[in-house]
């Protein structure tokens, strides 16, 4: 999508709670298993990136209304487990990750 907008997400810890994301819609696992990639590159191979990695990208649409709930218990799992990191601490009752 070049023009209007758009969410990316560039999650880290994904592996962190795989279980959560296994209760996703088929095609949002598929997505997410297959991680983000570079959207600027010179030449080719993986020695030229430009820090430009593009995240999961998600048109900014009605479409998201299917996947809404989805992707907030995806960002609440991912924002935990970097919490988790940061302080040391164990997950916060009541949430996966």
């Amino acid at each position: 999508m070049h023009n209007g907008y758009r969410i990316i997400f560039k999650t880290k810890n994904t592996s962190k709670y795989a279980d959560v994301i296994e209760k996703f819609p088929e095609f949002l696992q598929e997505k997410i298993s297959k991680g983000y990639g570079c959207d600027r590159k010179k030449g080719s191979g993986h020695g030229n990136c430009q820090k430009g990695c593009e995240g999961f990208r998600f048109s900014l649409n009605e479409s998201l209304l299917d996947i809404s709930q989805e992707l907030e218990i995806w960002l609440d799992s991912e924002l935990a487990s970097m919490q988790k990191n940061k302080n040391g601490q164990k997950t916060p009752h009541g949430t996966k990750v």
